[in-house]
């Protein structure tokens, strides 16, 4: 969730599924679910059912080859996923996931 917001935030869906923490898309998927970001995570699966057989590859490299073949075809569910989580607001986000992890483990993460 923490590299999820911080793509977005710094270079957009697209630089999600570019960077390393891409290869977490469906578990990325499960966690918005679980901070009850429903929106959010119909958003992401709509982008993540536009790669090749649905699927994204967990290796860098296939995935940014996969995400270059469709780029054009999920230009619409990128801008919808941006959407959704700007509409969520970044900082809630952030929140609901600092009070699932704080309730999950008692804790709040290290700093």
């Amino acid at each position: 969730m923490w590299s999820f917001a911080q793509e977005l935030d710094n270079g957009g869906p697209d630089a999600f599924f570019y960077n390393a923490s891409g290869r977490f898309a469906e578990q990325t998927v499960d966690a918005l679910q679980a901070i009850a970001a429903r929106d959010l995570a119909e958003a992401l699966e709509e982008v993540i059912e536009g790669f090749p057989d649905g699927e994204v590859p967990d290796d860098q490299e296939e995935r940014t080859e996969a995400l270059d073949e469709v780029a054009r075809e999920l230009e619409d569910a990128l801008e919808r996923l941006r959407e959704a989580y700007e509409d969520k607001g970044p900082e809630r986000v952030r929140k609901a996931t600092l009070r699932y992890w704080v309730a999950q483990t008692g804790g709040a993460p290290a700093e």
